[in-house]
């Protein structure tokens, strides 16, 4: 167990003085170009500055504000000519009632 325990020590100690020399070196690193980054920088901002100046200047005329329009409806495609059928006229059937014999009407 103490075994474990000095190893987990000694890995956290590594960590900690490799966090420390890699933070050094970065620091030393931006030191030495601080102004290259800064002159770049400005050089941007000052594009950008130059630019919306433009941009602020120059009169654009506003679109006009349209409604937004549908698509066109599609075609049907065209009838055909139809020939007219002839008129069929509803007949209603004749009911004639049935006669009845004399020796029906009789019963």
């Amino acid at each position: 167990m103490e075994h474990l325990d000095s190893n987990i020590i000694f890995l956290i100690l590594f960590v900690v003085i490799s966090g420390v020399k890699w933070l050094s070196e970065k620091i030393k690193k931006s030191g030495d170009e601080p102004h290259e980054i800064s002159e770049s920088l400005e050089d941007v901002y000052e594009e950008f500055r130059e630019e919306i100046r433009q941009r602020q200047t120059t009169i654009q005329q506003p679109a006009p504000h349209r409604e937004p329009v549908p698509p066109p409806l599609p075609q049907a495609p065209p009838q055909p000519a139809l020939e007219p059928h002839p008129v069929q006229v509803y007949v209603p059937p004749v009911v004639t009632k049935p006669k009845l014999s004399a020796d029906e009407q009789a019963a």
